[in-house]
């Protein structure tokens, strides 16, 4: 059974197909068997014109939105020519989340906070690259590392108990989180309130 990778958005499924008859196919309709979740759209296609008993390549959209992360899913189609017979076909389809086009620190929420604050940002590119999260003072003191490690491009969020790296609840005030990942860098404030 083929299977695509799919991401949000408007996308193009490829089947090959064959006319084991002499008489020519002038039209084959291609449905989804059963109803399909509410983030997925396959409409009705209607593919003109197979002639010979060569392979065809036919095409139809599905439409993604907002799909759940790393859901699978075996589409059924049901295949009908003008002649009346049908066929069934399955293809097995894996989302995926769309990595961002840009990187970005996001402001974090709630904000000012307490106790808790989450903090979102987002990598781009290809490549997975050493990504550092860090908390400081306003004077620029290191007060807790929230992420060191190496990740791929995607969409984050951690969230932050307003400890240091020792787990001690710090003071409240104002304070800064600092993302840096290959080139990129970025620096957001934000405020405790106790």
């Amino acid at each position: 059974m083929p299977e695509l990778m799919v991401h949000k958005g408007e996308h193009v499924v490829s089947l090959t197909v064959r006319n084991e008859t002499s008489r020519p196919v002038n039209q084959l309709t291609i449905t989804s068997e059963k109803a399909l979740p509410t983030w997925l759209r396959v409409p009705q296609t209607f593919v003109p014109l197979l002639t010979t008993e060569d392979a065809h390549e036919v095409t139809f959209p599905l439409t993604v939105v907002d799909a759940p992360e790393n859901a699978h899913i075996i589409l059924p189609l049901i295949l009908t020519d003008d002649l009346g017979r049908t066929w069934q076909v399955r293809v097995g389809l894996r989302f995926g989340a769309s990595p961002p086009l840009q990187d970005a620190l996001l402001p974090n929420v709630p904000n000012p906070f307490n106790p808790t604050t989450t903090i979102r940002y987002h990598l781009s590119g290809t490549a997975a690259r050493p990504t550092t999260l860090m908390i400081y003072t306003i004077s620029g003191q290191q007060v807790r590392t929230l992420v060191n490690e190496t990740q791929k491009p995607g969409v984050y969020k951690i969230h932050w108990d307003g400890t240091d790296d020792q787990r001690r609840v710090v003071a409240s005030g104002i304070y800064l989180y600092k993302l840096v990942s290959g080139n990129f860098s970025q620096t957001q404030k934000m405020m405790l309130i106790k």
